[in-house]
C-alpha cells in the first residue's frame, strides 16, 4: 500500500500528536495479480519513518475531513481519552475546541480571532452596522439606525449611549 500526500497546508501539535492538513491523499493498493486500485480518502495515519516516539503516529487529513469525519474520529489517533484525566465527555469537549481552533488555522492565521469577536457578538450582529474595539477595551457600536452606543471597560464608566 502506498499514501501519497499533496502539499501541506497547516501542520500543529494536537492533544499527543501532529495533525497535518495537506491538499489531498490518495491510496493506492498493487494486488497479487498486477492490479492497481487507488482512492482518495480524507485521513491517512501515518507511523514515523525513523526514531519513533511516544507519539508514534502522524495523522494526515484533507479539507474534506472536517466535513466528513467527527472530532473524536481523529481524536482517536491522536491519544483518544486517557482514563487518569477528566471525564470522557471534558477531553472530548477540550479536543473539540483545540481541532475548531487547527480547522480555523487552516483557513489563516486570524480565523480562529475572527470567529472568536463573531461568536461573542452573537445575535445581536443583525442589529448592528459597524463595531470597533480599541486598544483600551472600549467598544463602540454603530446600529443599523444609526445610533451609537459605547461600552467601556469596567474599572471606567458605565456603558453609555453616544447619539
Amino acid at each position: 500500500m502506498k499514501v501519497t500526500k499533496k502539499k501541506t497546508i497547516h501542520e500543529d501539535w494536537l492533544w499527543s500528536g501532529t495533525l497535518v492538513c495537506v491538499e489531498s491523499i490518495m491510496i493506492s493498493v498493487r494486488t497479487s495479480d498486477g492490479r492497481t486500485f487507488r482512492s482518495p480518502v480524507c485521513m491517512a495515519v501515518m507511523a514515523p519513518e525513523k526514531n519513533p516516539q511516544w507519539a508514534d503516529a502522524t495523522v494526515y487529513v484533507s479539507k474534506e475531513a472536517q466535513k466528513r469525519l467527527c472530532s473524536s474520529e481523529i481524536w482517536y489517533h491522536l491519544g483518544g481519552w486517557n482514563e487518569d484525566g477528566d471525564t470522557y465527555e471534558t477531553q472530548e469537549s477540550g479536543f473539540s475546541a483545540d481541532l475548531d481552533r487547527f480547522w480555523a488555522d487552516v483557513v489563516g492565521p486570524d480565523e480562529h480571532l475572527r470567529q472568536l469577536i463573531a461568536e461573542a457578538a452573537g445575535n445581536i450582529r443583525s442589529e448592528w452596522k459597524h463595531v470597533a474595539v480599541t486598544a483600551d477595551g472600549t467598544v463602540t457600536n454603530q446600529f443599523k439606525n444609526g445610533k451609537k452606543k459605547a461600552l467601556k471597560p469596567a474599572s471606567s464608566e458605565s456603558p453609555t449611549a453616544v447619539a
